[in-house]
């Protein structure tokens, strides 16, 4: 399966600068990661068991560091509306994280009805000389 936490149109040794900390983009992508395989997977399924949805969240050798919900995911079954029958497949989460650029400032052009020249300068200049 493709990479899960990637983040669109940014390389691994690019760098984020927030709050005047400067990070690489693969150490970010590995911590949050980290943090989606160790608390979030858990705190997910608590939540669902809690609302009474109990999915195995398919973690091998009972390390949570190979949670199945986000790597190659859970094998299922689904039934769409309009199938013939269940369609056997995978249910993974996929986490996306985006960069997302601020609009570049457009620059405002100056009205100029005429312009200016040197030329209208000099001849400016001999009309009130010569008057």
């Amino acid at each position: 399966m493709e990479e899960n936490f990637y983040l669109h149109n940014c390389n691994e040794l690019d760098a984020l600068l927030s709050q005047n900390k400067a990070f690489k983009i693969s150490h970010i992508k590995h911590l949050i990661k980290e943090a989606f395989r160790e608390v979030i997977a858990n705190t997910l399924h608590n939540s669902l068991k809690a609302k009474g949805v109990e999915i195995d969240p398919g973690y091998s050798n009972k390390t949570p560091d190979t949670w199945k919900w986000f790597d190659n995911g859970l094998d299922c079954e689904i039934l769409q509306v309009g199938a013939k029958g269940w369609q056997k497949g995978k249910f993974r989460i996929k986490v996306a994280l985006e960069f997302i650029p601020n609009e570049p400032e457009i620059q405002q052009i100056p009205d100029i009805t005429e312009p200016e020249s040197s030329l209208e300068d000099i001849r400016r200049m001999i009309n009130e000389v010569t008057s």
